[in-house]
This record gives structure tokens, C-alpha cells and sequence, in this order.
């Protein structure tokens, strides 16, 4: 569970880092969200709150480094929880927090 003050906290740690190029971020944001959300409703294979929290990370991102944290959260997720059972319930919050610090780091290197 990821408060909603946290989501606020990083727009506003945003608009006041960019000041300059922060409108096209932030429709970029506006369409992750809304495909992303598609994805939710439709397949319920994603929870709300990852919705959130990528669209949270995308503004810091471009589409490129976007697709590999996904990618690399996904695959990180499937290694940790290859043993559980299929009812059990993946927590995809630390995979993409730990795939965002991934991406993060490697795209100022």
C-alpha cells in the first residue's frame, strides 16, 4: 500500500526540479497512466496502486528506460516467486522500486 501523499510528494519534487520541460513529462505520464490503467481493469493482472507508482517513476523517465524497469521488475518477480503457489499474490511494489534504482543508476552512467 502506497499512500497517495507519497504520488503528490514526487510530482511536486518534480515540477520543481524541471522547471522547464515539465509539460511534455507530463503528458507522457498522462498516457502511461491511462494505458496502464486500461491494463488493470481489463486483465486485473496489475494491481492499482503499481499503476500508480509507475506512473509516478515515468516522470522521471523516458519510454526506453520506462520498458526496461518494467522488464526488469517482471523478470526479477518471476525469479523470486517461481516456488509459490499459483493463488498466492505477488507484491510488485519492491520490484519495481528495486528496477526503478536499476534504471536510475545505469542511465547517468
Amino acid at each position: 500500500l502506497i499512500p497517495d501523499r507519497c504520488h503528490v510528494l514526487i510530482l511536486l519534487i518534480y515540477v520543481l526540479s524541471e522547471p522547464y520541460d515539465w509539460k511534455n513529462q507530463m503528458i507522457f505520464s498522462l498516457c502511461v497512466f491511462c494505458v496502464l490503467y486500461l491494463i488493470a481493469y481489463l486483465t486485473q493482472a496489475l494491481g492499482y496502486g503499481d499503476v500508480k507508482y509507475i506512473t509516478s517513476m515515468s516522470l522521471f523517465m523516458n519510454l526506453y528506460a520506462l520498458s526496461w524497469m518494467i522488464c526488469i521488475a517482471s523478470t526479477s518477480a518471476l525469479i523470486f516467486n517461481f516456488t509459490k503457489r499459483k493463488k498466492d499474490k505477488i507484491r510488485f511494489a519492491p520490484y519495481l522500486s528495486f528496477a526503478c534504482f536499476v534504471v536510475l543508476l545505469f542511465s547517468t552512467i
